[in-house]
């Protein structure tokens, strides 16, 4: 049984409800009505949810229609609500009467009454009764708030306007009843009725004639956000919303107030308003956002606090019937925390809603939370410093209600154009407001008080009339600003437009185009102007010595300004501008965007500074194109300690920023290498005392460091004070724009920047001088003081200076030696892919000419040289052999390692063996080209003339005796010497246009001339030019180099066939290592060259190539010779190649070998070639035309003639056939090809030795003469 109760007992307690008790009537809003139909089940719900009771909330809802029971005798509580035996009642009839008759009702029942919609009506008597409490705040408390903000600022000029809603009346009441007559006074007091907020013409007639000629300068407005926005409009209408005045209203006029206002002017131009859009400030409660976008948000909370009671109050154990009225009012009273509500409901003692009020500023229809209302200290608390108040007229010093106020207008750039934050802006605002503080507070101008009127420019031109415009009802006496010179040119022209144009004085713009006092009469500026930067930089690049620069300027105001001043400057300090006119001006960026144009204009202008090779660059523009111009030079390598770069005030914070937003972590890391050790002009700080008064006021007033414009600006300010204060003195109108602009002219005062002074006739400042910054180790420190009035003109910090590369001292203007290149030395570097080329091209070369060699060693394997042991005439072909190892011995030192002391003398001799004109000539790089050509031109013709001899061309030209004897001659003289003695420098002159192992720019030079960019359009036919004559040269040339002196009757001195082509390797190898390793490591190239040569020497000694001792021995010491200058220059490589003493030694050296061959020669080896005739021969060597035939066999016996070994010592009888010009295709062609047309070429033979018989026959007699000569010779034994 017992089980069975408490069964029945939990049931009842779940299926438990509390009744809750709603009553409307016809005059609760509707809108609340509407938002009870449509949420009132979700607010049940949420607020179970939210608290997890343990009963079910449920909410009555009853309708009163107290229209129709007018009688009070008659009212009753709805019956819905006794059925249901509801203990709480929430009143939303917005009826105080029968609000009261629920009160008493509650009292005498034990309900609770709450009430919602309205606060207390104490208008028509209404008062707390004990077991009632109102969910709305009092008015009256908004009245005590405002008296308190009035009281905190100062003000005792008061005007009174509020409409007839009962709250507002109760507020304007409250608010009369507790000010204090002896410390403030109303002067004003305007009702305004329904009719008015339709009419903005007789509202602004109203507060013409009441509000504004009583004085009054506080105005509060107690109405709702319609009305309240349209008496701002009317106040803005009425020369009311501007500097002076304060603009008060209250909760009901600003929770709506932004919106409204926006939205019922949209129809105006918006530039002309003033309070409407800024400088109103109003009391809004806490909660007052939420609660307008939760119309319940009220309901909620008091039926939160009424469950919280409840459950509070012992429930379950304690029946939900038996917890009554005054307890659950009890409980509320105690403000209990409300975790699940984002605003707590607290009351006071009488039982009304307890708000906090927060101080809120309007500004640019926005709502900013500036403060709030201690209620119970009965005090303002201004929370936001740093987001000051605006007031009306954009000021953000308190305004003044009792002084004469004389209104300057402030141009100044709170935002740039994309609408966000300026960081100079603030810094200005604040210079303008201390000098004005410190003006009036010092009763300068007597009882009148200077005033600002702010007006945010955004940095656009554009604006400039408009906004003038919208200031012209603020009574403003002059203008401070704006900002830069494009923008000041725009607000000129917008005050030349009015009757009497009140004056402009600037405090940023410099451009040259506003010097004029002709073409602007009432513009002056009391910062310098850009022209008198391009002297202090011109002075600096004289102080540092330097005679030769580079310049580069925008296209903009600022750059076209300081280029041209500069360039009148430098005309008269022997200062040389080296690069061109055309490539000094590069394209502007614009709003900070760094365009293609920008791009492409800073490229060819540092190509330019690149090609002249300038280190001292000068640059004469905008700080954002200054990033773009450090970035490019960073990728053509113009910095480090041989470059300076120096400039006009383009280091600035503005550069930097740009450097951070617009380039990656590593551009902005090579912009940074670029700029750290550079130079620019920073603006002069505060100058002597009066300077460091406004130093010591500005910090102890925002505690922090005045920016320069903060410092021209606050010197601004005096300039009119001063000049203000002077028309006083002398009874003058200062209100005339004319006379009070012809008195700033004059002015004369020293301020923080210095003496301020304008130059006749110009809208000028007088210079007061610059500091040189120096960007170093990141960041910017001032390093010098330029000062034009100090005859040192530069004064130097206790700062060291640094340059690029991190140096402390200034690079030179030039380098130390001539560099024939379109760029300096010291950006070139190894180009790795081209030297990857150029061992592969060597390799290709070294591995064909061995196979070409070991091919035709096949051939001549069979040869014998017969050593030459007994005295034989020498031939003038003898003589050239001879020379031929004299002429190799240079073209050896050509390619070998050396040093610089060596190439004066040794390498121009060398350089005449290697057919290297320009080296010789000391002419220009394109010189190669032309050299190649001619040498590429000369391997064509060779390889013809080859192929016509190959081809029997002499048999078709027998008809033609000159053209065959010329083709002779050529088979005879130049056919050997371009396939042997050429060898050597052709194959290195055609190989070297595909070195292109340098590169500078990140572009590939080819290494003979830098002016030409490998693998180009340009380049492209020199490389196939040089490819073909390889082509048609090479091959036959190593194949072929054995025959030429078998083919040369009447020669003596002979090389072994396997020399000439083991030489013809070695050559190739050199070549190939020099090309690759030359340019890229002389030290490596010098080791590689010396053990390759000293083998090589050491094989030729072995080998002994020639059939006479004296010629090997002159092989060897000139090899040796090369050896030795090769192991000096590479030893040379790891001290001072340049030291005299290397070139000392290489003499010493070669002395030596020379000598010793001498010795070896004189003792040991006996001259076994004797000249014809047994003496001196008379005849000149080279006389190729009187020596070029042999001796024909088919007319003279050997044994007759009694040759001696070396005349003819080939085995091959085919040798000895009668026409020497016949033996190159006879070997060239293979064996089987000559057995086959033996025959026929034998019939060949007998008819052309008829037909050349009588060619032949003079010259033969005189062949046998001259044998006959030199067998007598010998056989007399001379």
């Amino acid at each position: 049984m017992i089980k069975l109760v408490v069964f029945f007992w939990t049931l009842a307690q779940v299926l438990a409800e509390l009744p809750i008790g709603l009553i409307t009537s016809p005059y609760t809003s509707q809108n609340l009505v509407n938002n009870l139909a449509d949420d009132l089940m979700g607010l049940e719900k949420s607020i179970q949810n939210a608290l997890s009771l343990p009963f079910n909330l449920k909410v009555y809802w009853a309708f009163y229609d107290l229209k129709k029971e007018i009688r009070e005798s008659n009212w009753v509580i709805p019956s819905l609500l006794l059925n249901k035996n509801v203990r709480v009642i929430i009143d939303a009839t917005n009826n105080a009467i029968y609000s009261q008759f629920l009160a008493y009702e509650a009292v005498q029942n034990n309900y609770l009454h709450l009430v919602v919609s309205r606060s207390l009506d104490e208008l028509n008597g209404e008062f707390p009764n004990t077991n009632s409490l109102y969910l709305e705040p009092s008015y009256g408390n908004q009245a005590l708030a405002c008296w308190d903000l009035i009281s905190n600022f100062g003000w005792k000029n008061l005007g009174l306007v509020y409409d007839q809603n009962p709250n507002n009346v109760i507020m304007a009441n409250v608010f009369k009843e507790n000010y204090d007559s002896t410390k403030v006074t109303i002067l004003d007091e305007l009702v305004v009725d329904n009719e008015d907020k339709t009419s903005s013409v007789d509202l602004t007639n109203r507060l013409e004639s009441t509000t504004r000629d009583s004085t009054a300068r506080v105005i509060l407005v107690f109405a709702n956000s319609v009305i309240g926005s349209q008496i701002l409009h009317s106040a803005d209408s009425s020369v009311m919303g501007g500097s002076g005045y304060v603009w008060i209203l209250n909760s009901i006029s600003m929770i709506d107030l932004p919106a409204i206002a926006q939205d019922s002017h949209a129809d105006l131009d918006s530039t002309t308003f003033g309070v409407l859009k800024t400088g109103a400030i109003g009391f809004l409660e806490e909660d007052s956002l939420y609660l307008s976008q939760n119309p319940l948000g009220v309901i909620k909370a008091g039926l939160t606090l009424v469950c919280q009671g409840y459950v509070y109050l012992n429930y379950p154990n304690k029946s939900l019937s038996r917890i009554g009225g005054a307890d659950l009012k009890a409980y509320m009273m105690t403000n209990p925390a409300t975790p699940t509500l984002p605003y707590p409901l607290h009351f006071d003692s009488s039982g009304k809603k307890q708000s906090n009020y927060n101080l809120y500023n309007m500004q640019e229809f926005f709502l900013y939370n500036v403060g709030y209302w201690d209620q119970s200290a009965r005090k303002i608390v201004i929370t936001n410093k740093e987001a000051s108040i605006i007031w009306p007229g954009l000021g953000t010093s308190v305004p003044d209600d009792q002084t004469p106020i004389i209104k300057i207008g402030l141009l100044y750039p709170l935002h740039n154009s994309d609408g966000n934050s300026f960081k100079y802006g603030p810094g200005i605002q604040k210079g303008f407001e201390l000098a004005s503080k410190l003006v009036n507070d010092a009763k300068m101008l007597g009882d009148y008080k200077i005033n600002g009127v702010y007006k945010d420019t955004l940095m656009t031109a554009s604006l400039a009339s408009v906004y003038i415009r919208s200031l012209g009802s603020e009574n403003i006496l002059g203008y401070i600003g704006p900002y830069n010179t494009e923008e000041a040119t725009a607000y000129i022209a917008a005050l030349a437009n009015s009757a009497d144009p009140k004056p402009l004085v600037s405090y940023g713009a410099t451009g040259a185009n506003l010097t004029s006092s002709e073409v602007y009469p009432r513009f002056l500026r009391t910062i310098q102007p850009d022209g008198l930067q391009a002297v202090a930089v011109a002075m600096f690049i004289q102080q540092q010595g330097w005679k030769k620069i580079g310049v580069i300027y925008t296209d903009d105001e600022f750059g076209i300004g300081i280029y041209n001043s500069f360039i009148t400057n430098v005309q008269t300090l022997e200062i040389t501008i080296k690069n061109s006119e055309s490539k000094r001006k590069i394209t502007a960026a614009v709003d900070g965007i760094i365009t293609d144009d920008v791009k492409s204009d800073v490229d060819e202008a540092l190509k330019e500074i690149i090609r002249n090779q300038i280190k001292i660059i000068v640059y004469l523009g905008s700080d954002v194109t200054g990033a773009e111009l450090a970035k490019q030079g960073y990728d053509k390598t113009l910095y480090g300690s041989d470059y300076a770069w120096v400039g006009a005030m383009w280091i600035t914070d503005n550069l930097f920023s740009v450097i951070s937003s617009s380039y990656s972590k590593s551009e902005q890391s090579n912009i940074l290498e670029v700029i750290d050790g550079a130079y620019g002009l920073g603006f002069r700080g505060p100058i002597d005392t009066a300077g460091e008064t406004f130093e010591k006021a500005y910090y102890a007033a925002y505690a922090e460091e005045p920016t320069t414009y903060a410092m021209l600006t606050y010197d601004t300010v005096y300039l009119y004070a001063w000049t203000i204060q002077s028309m006083i003195n002398r009874g003058e109108d200062f209100n005339n724009g004319k006379q009070l602009m012809d008195s700033l002219r004059s002015a004369d005062y020293t301020g923080a920047s210095g003496k301020v002074k304008f130059s006749e006739g110009t809208n000028d400042r007088s210079a007061y001088g610059y500091t040189v910054i120096n960007y170093q180790h990141s960041k910017v420190v001032s390093v010098k003081e330029y000062d034009p009035l100090n005859p040192n003109m530069f004064t130097d910090y206790n700062v060291s200076l640094v340059w690029g590369g991190g140096h402390s001292s200034a690079p030179t203007d030039s380098w130390g030696s001539k560099y024939d290149c379109p760029f300096p030395k010291n950006m070139v570097s190894i180009d790795f892919d081209g030297v990857i080329i150029v061992i592969c091209i060597g390799i290709f070369m070294f591995f064909l000419t061995l196979a070409l060699s070991m091919f035709s060693y096949r051939k001549w394997k069979q040869v014998e040289i017969q050593q030459i042991n007994d005295p034989v005439i020498r031939s003038w072909k003898d003589t050239l052999v001879q020379a031929t190892i004299a002429v190799e011995f240079f073209q050896f030192v050509a390619i070998a390692p050396t040093f610089a002391s060596l190439k004066i003398v040794i390498e121009a001799a060398s350089n005449v063996f290697m057919i290297d004109i320009m080296k010789v000539a000391n002419s220009g790089k394109q010189t190669y080209w032309t050299l190649l050509a001619v040498v590429c031109g000369l391997c064509y013709a060779w390889f013809f003339l080859v192929i016509m001899i190959m081809a029997n061309a002499e048999y078709w030209l027998r008809k033609v005796p000159f053209c065959q004897r010329v083709l002779g001659i050529l088979n005879a003289l130049y056919l050997p010497f371009f396939g042997n003695t050429m060898f050597l420098p052709f194959t290195a002159l055609l190989l070297d246009a595909y070195v292109c192992d340098h590169k500078a720019q990140n572009k590939a030079w080819v290494f003979r001339d830098c002016y030409m960019t490998c693998w180009g359009t340009d380049h492209s036919p020199y490389i196939i030019m040089a490819g073909l004559a390889l082509a048609c040269y090479e091959p036959v040339a190593v194949f072929s180099r054995p025959l030429w002196q078998q083919a040369k009757t009447g020669l003596n001195l002979m090389a072994k066939p396997f020399f000439l082509l083991f030489k013809t390797c070695v050559q190739i190898l050199l070549i190939a290592i020099g090309k690759s390793l030359q340019g890229t490591s002389q030290l490596a190239f010098g080791v590689v060259f010396s053990v390759l040569f000293m083998a090589f020497t050491g094989l030729t000694y072995k080998i002994q190539p020639f059939n006479y001792n004296r010629c090997n021995l002159w092989e060897f010491a000139s090899l040796c010779a090369v050896s030795y200058l090769s192991i000096l220059a590479t030893i040379s490589n790891s001290a001072d190649p340049k030291n005299i003493g290397w070139f000392i030694a290489l003499m010493i050296g070669w002395g030596v070998i020379i000598v010793s061959a001498f010795l070896v020669q004189k003792k040991y080896m006996q001259n076994l070639l004797l000249p014809p005739g047994g003496g001196r021969n008379q005849r000149k060597v080279y006389d190729a035309l009187s020596l070029r035939k042999s001796i024909n066999d088919s007319d003279y016996d050997n044994s007759e003639l009694a040759l001696k070994p070396g005349d003819i010592s080939i085995a091959d009888p085919s040798v000895l056939e009668p026409k020497e010009y016949r033996v190159l295709p006879n070997i060239i062609r293979n064996d089987e090809e000559n057995e086959n047309e033996q025959e026929q070429e034998q019939e060949q033979e007998q008819e052309q030795e008829q037909e050349q018989e009588q060619i032949n026959m003079p010259e033969i007699e005189q062949d046998r003469e001259e044998v006959s000569e030199a067998q007598i010779n010998v056989s007399s034994g001379h």
